[in-house]
């Protein structure tokens, strides 16, 4: 059976799906994925909607909890090995949310134990 290595980052990001739409259902049309980064404070999905600020961005989504940073998929912890291979492979996964939702295609799948979490 083959699975899936960006599932987790998929549902992830469906949770931060979901907490962004719940508070601006139209959030995705601020977002530039030709120069998000998940790993940069000023290119991140947070700081794109914030005026490039990370700090801004968490506070204005109330998002101050690491454990929600990092199940909503706007954080990946640097202690984690390949942290650089993981940014990469969130960052992809936003890209492929926001594409979808823009066309309104975006059907999110995540973790219901992270849902409940949210």
């Amino acid at each position: 059976m083959f699975e899936n290595p960006n599932a987790g980052y998929d549902a992830r990001v469906a949770q931060g799906v979901a907490l962004l739409s719940s508070q601006n259902p139209q959030w995705f049309h601020g977002i530039d994925i030709a120069t998000l980064d998940v790993r940069n404070g000023r290119a991140c999905i947070l700081a794109q909607l914030a005026d490039g600020s990370w700090t801004h961005g968490v506070r204005t989504y109330h998002v101050r909890d690491a454990s929600l940073q990092f199940n909503c998929g706007f954080y990946e912890s640097p202690d984690i090995p390949d942290s650089l291979e993981r940014y990469g492979r969130l960052t992809a996964a936003w890209r492929r949310a926001i594409i979808a939702l823009c066309a309104g295609t975006y059907v999110g799948v995540f973790d219901r134990k992270v849902a409940l979490a949210v």
